[in-house]
């Protein structure tokens, strides 16, 4: 099954958040935080290795953008349910505002060790903010994700 255009961009843009260090590939360490801190799944470090080693096809212990688009791409669509995404937004909300503040969005993009200034986060709520008050609801957050 391919990916369409829409949900390809979603992915590399999810590739490249947790690329922390830009390297356009993820180690393993990576891959451990994106699933564990942040999606707030509840991997093993034996599943983790497991993963890695099923999507790193050229066993150079990186997977580059293209294995992780090919494993993706694998995934049923209704693997991927609107459920899942709620269960997501729902870790991020720590404050339990049933919306996403700014202090909220920079501890997702550290969980990913990206760094990013207050300019920088106020500019990711602008474009995901469609009805202006400062913060991402449910619907603004699942949008984002073609929900």
């Amino acid at each position: 099954m391919g990916l369409t255009p829409k949900q390809k961009a979603d992915y590399e843009m999810f590739f490249k958040k947790a690329d922390a260090d830009n390297s356009g590939s993820l180690t393993i360490h990576e891959l451990r935080n994106m699933l564990n801190k942040t999606l707030k799944l509840k991997v093993s470090d034996q599943d983790v290795i497991k993963m890695f080693q099923g999507v790193d096809k050229d066993g150079d212990q990186k997977v580059s953008l293209e294995e992780f688009l090919t494993e993706m791409a694998k995934i049923p669509e209704q693997d991927l349910q609107r459920s899942d995404f709620e269960r997501a937004f729902e870790a991020i909300d720590t404050d339990g505002s049933r919306t996403l503040d700014s202090k909220e969005i920079q501890k997702v993009f550290e969980s990913c060790g990206h760094k990013v200034n207050e300019t920088q986060v106020k500019q990711i709520i602008q474009k995901l903010d469609k009805d202006g008050d400062g913060k991402i609801n449910i619907d603004e957050f699942l949008k984002m994700f073609g929900h």
